[in-house]
């Protein structure tokens, strides 16, 4: 996550409205999904705006917005592992 953006929970008046709710809620989910699958290194970021799930608020949004386009930008980009050696893992670029 880029070392400018500082998360902080919502003042006491505001309330996310239920379907804003859902929707930031559903995206940190496939986040979640994503670092557990394939892409532990987004882990950190994902944590910080999973802790903001019940009550979202655009700051929020943006971050979570930030992570998506990280993907986007680096999809080509993996992890290999393999046995050979003392070198186990290994950066990739995948595709063309």
């Amino acid at each position: 996550m880029d070392k400018d953006v500082i998360l902080t929970p919502a003042s006491a008046d505001h309330t996310a409205i239920g379907n804003d709710k859902l929707k930031y809620q559903c995206a940190v989910g496939s986040l979640m999904y994503l670092m557990l699958g394939t892409r532990p290194g987004i882990a950190f970021a994902v944590s910080q705006v999973s802790r903001f799930s019940s009550n979202p608020t655009t700051g929020h949004w943006k971050a979570v917005q930030l992570i998506f386009r990280y993907l986007k930008k680096f999809s080509n980009l993996g992890l290999v592992y393999r046995n050979e050696g003392l070198h186990w893992l290994y950066g990739c670029k995948l595709g063309p």
